[in-house]
């Protein structure tokens, strides 16, 4: 800091008139950035720093498809909400066994655990089944 004073008085003698004004530092961030950013590069007198503001993204965001088809979780569902068995006998028990293992609550199918009887989501992505514990607001597969 006492380099800079230094300067500028004698830099001061050169002007007929000059000011000093303390700029806040919430007001001059675009200005710290791009000093921090200059400063860390290895020669910062050679390199020209261009920066763009863009306003909004240049990719587009990627939307997956919901689709409303049957999939394993159907029969249950039905068995358990409607008592809709399949006219096959033996697919009829297999369903009743299997839908043993799993509740639903609020219109949302869980399978039961030891831990707590309805700690899992029941979910399916591309034909395979997998369980997602504890979701709070969104369903992101892991």
């Amino acid at each position: 800091m006492i380099q800079y004073l230094q300067q500028i008085a004698d830099l001061k003698t050169k002007f007929h008139h000059f000011q000093i004004i303390q700029i806040p530092r919430e007001e001059n961030a675009k200005a710290d950035s791009l000093s921090k950013l200059a400063s860390s590069l290895e020669d910062c007198r050679t390199r020209h720093i261009t920066i763009h503001y863009l306003p909004e993204a240049r990719t587009p965001l990627a939307v997956q498809p919901i689709t409303t088809g049957e999939d394993w979780r159907t029969p249950i569902i039905k068995w358990i909400e409607e008592g809709l068995l399949p006219e096959n006998r033996w697919e009829a028990a297999r369903l009743k066994t299997r839908a043993t293992r799993f509740i639903i609550q609020e219109h949302i199918l869980y399978k039961k655990s030891y831990t707590h009887p309805c700690s899992d989501v029941c979910l399916q992505r591309k034909g395979f089944t997998f369980y997602k514990k504890y979701i709070v607001d969104a369903v992101e597969p892991t």
